[in-house]
């Protein structure tokens, strides 16, 4: 590969809990790339910091949407109006696209002032041609991204998709915004899992464009292993309705012998499994971490 930069578009890092996996992954690029931008959301607050390779750099984009909301309407309005026809076009959902016309109007809006700010810095970092433009999520930045691509700025981009951003009908809406526009214009989706790939495959007018890359991980080895030790179960997610980890609780209802069971991770329905725990036999016991770092997840493992 001929490219010595690489633009990496987050939904947070390195100033988040979240997104766990670019821990990883940042460090392979780092080796394989020259230099590293690293660009969380337009004016993302600050929570934490996560340690970055020493050729990365982070850069968090101005908010100027306001300062610039009615120049930016008029000087875009036919590209706005196109491309939110297209949209209403090949939805499936047009019901729903009607209802929240106004707010995708705004939306679409704020990409392209980002758009602007995103555009300004490209050229000021230099050629292009040797850069690769990543979003790690098939969101917001891959409609700014667009934007840039279909301005000529940036010769392609790719993205990563998960959940949240591949299955509409799982949206609060029903629908994500700008699909059609961020498909014609990106060059390769990346999702997560074969299943969201064969959704996507068939549920896009894009099909070659989507494939499935799995995630890795980097192998810290085996860990010390006593035979005398409790048997010791560990799990670690978000704690919300679709990581199930009320199951675990039923499993261990059925455990007639002495089994600890640790969870990391936080999340909404906390207090509810906290409060199902105690209902689990006294040879049960449990532990909930709470929210914990990458790294001392890691850590225990080891």
């Amino acid at each position: 590969m001929n490219k010595k930069t690489v633009w990496l578009f987050t939904g947070g890092f390195p100033y988040s809990y979240g997104e766990t996996h670019i821990e990883s992954e940042i460090l392979t690029l780092s080796k394989e790339f020259e230099k590293i931008y690293l660009i969380p959301p337009v004016n993302f607050k600050k929570q934490t910091t996560r340690v970055l390779p020493s050729n990365t750099e982070v850069i968090i984009l101005a908010d100027q949407f306001n300062e610039n909301k009615k120049s930016l309407f008029f000087s875009n309005f036919f590209f706005i109006l196109k491309t939110l026809i297209v949209e209403f076009v090949k939805t499936q959902n047009k019901k729903s696209f009607l209802c929240y016309f106004r707010e995708f109007s705004n939306l679409f809006l704020q990409r392209i002032a980002e758009a602007e700010q995103l555009q300004h810095l490209i050229t000021s970092k230099g050629d292009t041609n040797y850069a690769v433009f990543y979003s790690y999520w098939f969101s917001d930045w891959a409609t700014v991204m667009g934007i840039v691509k279909h301005r000529g700025v940036i010769p392609s981009f790719v993205s990563r998709a998960h959940r949240f951003d591949v299955y509409e009908h799982l949206t609060s809406k029903k629908i994500i915004p700008f699909r059609q526009f961020q498909l014609k214009m990106i060059d390769k989706v990346l999702t997560d899992s074969q299943k969201a790939a064969d959704f996507m495959i068939k549920n896009t007018s894009y099909p070659s464009k989507i494939s499935c890359s799995y995630y890795g991980s980097v192998d810290y080895g085996l860990n010390p292993f006593n035979e005398n030790d409790v048997f010791r179960i560990v799990s670690c997610s978000i704690l919300i309705p679709r990581k199930r980890v009320h199951l675990i609780i039923e499993t261990l209802k059925q455990i007639n012998f002495p089994v600890e069971w640790i969870h990391f991770g936080d999340g909404e329905l906390m207090e509810d499994l906290k409060k199902l725990a105690m209902e689990l036999p006294n040879n049960i016991t449990v532990d909930f971490k709470g929210q914990v770092s990458n790294t001392d997840v890691l850590n225990y493992y080891k």
